[in-house]
């Protein structure tokens, strides 16, 4: 398949399928149920199937990637939290809504359909559990279409989402649970209190998971980057500049605790 079709597929996905008509077949009993779920600043390999299990184990995400399809080659259209996710929900690149930072935002033009509204437009029952995170108000239903909303205490706690799922359903339904983790690794890497319940201490130092390949300074480095990268480690949000070698593996082994953590609240909705 051509690579342009193939990001138009998947970047596009279930909205694509939904305003193609795909949700409104004739016969409402063939309609599936659409769950999506979604974690906040994990890496792509970052699950047991993919690093093994010496030091994570993820048995809810390694089920769903043993029995469904795991992208190796997937692409962001933006690093940042709210431009990607008003990407994901509204099918538009960032340069198309305006969305391209994390601050205060306002739409380039209209919102485009969200994906809640193509699917209740569709006759789908819809709800959404979790970070938000999109320059919306949450209030405005006519809009992003999910009937059901609820968003901080869902974050971290997926028996709402769970509860959901588990009512009698008479129409076909969208679900989207989001969590936070593993996002809680920002305050860990400033040695703070972690949103939730809080993470036991790191094992000894022999036993926490070993440097990153690249994790040294690149010989060739130029100017300018090296000086984004000392500026960026001067801010107080990102305060990794005099990191140790144990400061490190400190943070990677907390980051994986977090992966474990948000793979029990998809283990909790599956």
């Amino acid at each position: 398949m051509q690579r342009r079709a193939f990001l138009k597929l998947t970047v596009g996905g279930t909205l694509a399928l939904a305003s193609r008509g795909w949700a409104k077949a004739a016969n409402p009993a063939k309609r599936p149920n659409v769950l999506i779920l979604m974690t906040d600043q994990q890496f792509a390999d970052g699950m047991s199937c993919v690093m093994g299990k010496t030091y994570l184990h993820t048995p809810n995400m390694d089920s769903l990637a043993a029995n469904g399809m795991r992208f190796t080659r997937a692409y962001a259209p933006n690093p940042l939290c709210m431009p990607m996710r008003t990407s994901m929900i509204t099918g538009l690149y960032p340069h198309q809504t305006g969305v391209q930072s994390n601050g205060a935002q306002k739409w380039k033009s209209s919102p485009s359909p969200f994906l809640g509204k193509l699917f209740k437009d569709a006759g789908y029952e819809t709800a959404y559990f979790g970070k938000w995170h999109i320059p919306l108000n949450m209030k405005k239903k006519s809009i992003h279409g999910f009937d059901t909303f609820l968003e901080k205490e869902a974050r971290l706690d997926p028996k709402h989402a769970a509860k959901f799922l588990a009512k009698k359903h008479t129409k076909p339904f969208l679900m989207v649970a989001s969590f936070l983790g593993p996002h809680e690794i920002c305050e860990w890497a400033r040695k703070q209190e972690i949103p939730g319940h809080q993470l036991p201490d790191p094992p000894p130092l022999d036993k926490r998971p070993p440097m990153r390949e690249n994790y040294a300074i690149p010989k060739n480095e130029t100017d300018i980057i090296a000086y984004a990268r000392k500026s960026m480690q001067a801010n107080s949000k990102f305060p990794v500049g005099n990191y140790t070698e144990a400061d490190w593996r400190r943070h990677i082994w907390g980051y994986l605790r977090l992966i474990e953590r948000v793979d029990g609240y998809i283990g909790t909705v599956l």
